[in-house]
């Protein structure tokens, strides 16, 4: 099974936030408000594409 779009980072990016959370290591958490942000972007651009269409 292959996820979709950007759900994949946006989930990875939600795991890494609150495991950076539980272990008070801010640079965990900023790589994972990073991951979340490319998955939003990359549904922003396959909601651009498939509406181009």
């Amino acid at each position: 099974m292959r996820v979709k779009g950007g759900a994949y980072n946006k989930a990875k990016g939600e795991v890494k936030d609150q495991l950076g959370k539980f272990k008070d290591d801010k640079g965990k958490q900023a790589e994972g408000k990073k991951d979340k942000i490319k998955g939003d972007a990359q549904d922003a651009t396959g909601e651009a594409k498939k509406n181009d269409n």
